[in-house]
């Protein structure tokens, strides 16, 4: 558009990086931020944004238009590494194989013009002895939705990161678990964690579960198991949350929606159900519960540009009905119309898995 842009030296070198370190002064409450447009694979090319090393930041796709991103937010004062780093992978190359920045900027926090989710540790200050940190957050249970929050009862949501290091270890917890080092009492506690593992497999954040009332517990008996300091706040260094800036305080939506009965989407009679269906996951599909007020046959019905599959669970996850193209001789093309008994006052879990995201 005529303006100068910082862009990655790498566009085209398959299996390359291309960095650009900044070292910026923040005060408490000041964010960092730039404009982009990215023209590259999604999901494949990649631009990371690191803070002193931590990667809080992704940027992939193509753009419609210029974007405004504010990665970071700093907690207190002082200088802090940003490093822009365009990751070119080996497979295709997607429009102008690059992302391109300009405009990088401070601004207060109460400039902030666009949704901003900022990471941050649930452990902080390293102990002089470099065995446990000094603090903590405090977390809130919410009976209503039934997940940890930070601070408040309708603070930031709590996420344990399952799939990747953390501060309590340099191995996932799911690693931990498969390979056999988390044992209490002879019982092999992998297989009751198996189930959020899983999900944090499948969650819209990859390797975050919100925290429910059944897995801090088990997080609990994980650290005190195998952890250094066999504290009851030991098991905050597996979780993280996000700080949201430029929503009207509005917070991050729970990243396991639709995956298990618990956190179904809704679904509405007569509607149009939609959601982002916008990454593979396995087993396949996105739950919506169902409760019909009447007794009788429904029809359910999917809108796809490409190949479907269906069924409807009950919710300990008993296959109620599957869902086959040639019911009652309907010759059906590649979305799913099936026709399934619901009584009244029970809950029905409605599957519908996309051939592609």
């Amino acid at each position: 558009d005529g303006k100068d842009c910082i862009i990655p030296s790498n566009s085209g070198v398959n299996n390359s990086f291309a960095t650009i370190y900044i070292n910026v002064n923040l005060k408490k409450g000041e964010a960092i931020g730039f404009d982009y447009f990215s023209s590259c694979e999604s999901g494949m090319d990649i631009m990371y944004v690191l803070v002193d090393r931590d990667d809080v930041y992704q940027i992939s796709g193509e753009s419609k238009e210029w974007n405004s991103c504010y990665p970071f937010v700093a907690l207190e004062d002082g200088e802090y590494e940003v490093a822009l780093c365009y990751l070119k992978d080996s497979s295709d190359a997607v429009g102008d194989d690059t992302v391109y920045v300009r405009n990088v900027r401070i601004v207060s926090e109460n400039k902030i013009d666009t949704p901003s989710y900022i990471p941050r540790y649930c452990a902080t200050n390293l102990k002089a002895d470099g065995f446990g940190y000094e603090n903590y957050v405090d977390i809130v249970y919410n009976e209503k939705d039934g997940y940890y929050h930070v601070g408040t009862k309708n603070g930031p949501l709590l996420l344990a990161n399952l799939m990747t290091s953390t501060r309590f270890s340099n191995d996932s917890i799911n690693d931990l678990g498969y390979n056999g080092h988390i044992n209490v009492d002879g019982h092999d506690l992998y297989e009751d964690l198996l189930t959020y593992c899983n999900m944090a497999l499948n969650s819209e954040i990859y390797g975050l579960c919100t925290v429910t009332e059944e897995l801090k517990e088990l997080l609990i008996k994980t650290t005190k198991a195998i952890g250094l300091e066999q504290t009851d706040t030991e098991w905050l260094q597996i979780c993280c949350y996000y700080d949201v800036y430029g929503t009207g305080g509005e917070q991050l939506t729970d990243p396991i929606r639709g995956l298990c009965a618990d956190s179904a989407f809704e679904a509405k009679l007569g509607k149009d159900n939609v959601v982002n269906y916008n990454r593979a996951i396995v087993p396949r599909g996105l739950w919506y519960k169902f409760v019909p007020t009447v007794s009788g046959a429904y029809r359910i019905t999917s809108d796809s540009a490409q190949p479907v599959d269906a069924w409807v669970f009950l919710a300990d996850k008993t296959e109620y009905f599957l869902y086959e193209p040639l019911e009652k001789g309907r010759i059906a093309d590649i979305n799913c119309s099936m026709v399934v008994y619901f009584e009244a006052g029970k809950e029905y879990f409605i599957d519908i898995a996309f051939a592609d995201v």
